[in-house]
């Protein structure tokens, strides 16, 4: 298993889909060259929106981004915050090697 925990850190700021994407997008491709060598493992993004606020948390827009992202890269995503835990888990049908 690959996990990649992303988490917001930053005052006055929110995490961005982009940022969130581009990690998606590197799990996919780390689990996509363990493939190659006849190996397989789940990837699996983890966001920590820790934001007290929630004017600094992600959107639902920029939320429904990354599920979707995920889903078509087949990386399972967990989204935390203070009042909502989201899960999108990844397909075992899709893991063959």
């Amino acid at each position: 298993m690959a996990i990649e925990v992303k988490a917001s850190e930053r005052a006055d700021s929110r995490l961005t889909p982009g940022e969130i994407i581009t990690d998606i997008y590197k799990l996919e491709a780390f689990r996509n060259e363990v493939r190659r060598r006849r190996s397989n493992f789940v990837t699996t993004m983890v966001v920590l929106d820790t934001a007290p606020d929630k004017d600094e948390r992600m959107t639902e827009e920029a939320r429904a981004l990354i599920f979707e992202e995920a889903q078509d890269c087949n990386v399972g995503l967990y989204y935390l915050s203070p009042n909502e835990e989201l899960v999108n888990p990844w397909s075992i049908e899709k893991l063959e090697i």
